[in-house]
C-alpha cells in the first residue's frame, strides 16, 4: 500500500483552503511545506494530535500518532518530530483525520473558511515557547503520556464546566511545572 508523508497531506490541505503563513508583518509568504517540516510545526501538531486522539478515542489512541521526537536547540519549538506517513489503512486514515484537525487547532486556521487566512508563524512560536499558561505550551512540554492524559482530562472538565476556573487554573499551573 502506498503512503504519503503527513507533511505533504497538510501542505495540500492548507494550499487548497488558501491558508498562508507569514513571519510577523512580512508580506512574503512562507511555503507551507516548510512550516510543516519536522523541525518547525510538527512537534506542536503532534502534541495537539495526541490530545485530540486521547480525548476522542481514549488512552490507547496515543499510539495512533506514531511520533518520534528529539530535542533540538536549533528547532524553533525546541523539538524535532517525525510522524508516521498516511496510508489507506484504517489507522492511517484515522491518523490523517486527527493530525489534520490538530494542525488547525495548533496553528489557528480553519479548512472550512471561505476566506483566505493568514497565520503568523512567529505568534504561534511565541505562544508555544513562552506563554506557560497556554494550552500550546503545556501540550508541547508534556514529559509523559500520563501527564498529557491528565492535561487533556482537565481541559475537558474545564470546557464542560465540571471544574471551577480558579481550581482549573491552579491545577494547570501545577501541571506545567
Amino acid at each position: 500500500m502506498h503512503a504519503i508523508p503527513i507533511q505533504r497531506l497538510l501542505t495540500h490541505e492548507v494550499n487548497h483552503a488558501r491558508v498562508s503563513f507569514f513571519f510577523g508583518d512580512a508580506q512574503q509568504e512562507t511555503p507551507a511545506i516548510l512550516i510543516f517540516s519536522p523541525a518547525w510545526a510538527m512537534p506542536l501538531v503532534a502534541a495537539y494530535a495526541k490530545g485530540i486522539a486521547v480525548q476522542a478515542l481514549g488512552r490507547d489512541a496515543l499510539a495512533l500518532v506514531q511520533e518520534r521526537r528529539t530535542q533540538s536547540e536549533d528547532a524553533p519549538l525546541g523539538y524535532i518530530s517525525h510522524l508516521a506517513a498516511v496510508d489507506g489503512t484504517a489507522q492511517g486514515l484515522l491518523r490523517a483525520a486527527v493530525v489534520t484537525r490538530a494542525a488547525q487547532e495548533a496553528l489557528g486556521y480553519s479548512l472550512m473558511s471561505a476566506q483566505p487566512q493568514r497565520v503568523n508563524w512567529l505568534s504561534v512560536v511565541a505562544q508555544a515557547t513562552s506563554q506557560q499558561d497556554s494550552l500550546s505550551y503545556r501540550l508541547l512540554h508534556c514529559q509523559s503520556d500520563d501527564e498529557l492524559i491528565d492535561l487533556v482530562r482537565e481541559a475537558g472538565e474545564i470546557a464542560r464546566g465540571d471544574l471551577p476556573v480558579s481550581t482549573a487554573d491552579e491545577h494547570l499551573r501545577a501541571l506545567s511545572r
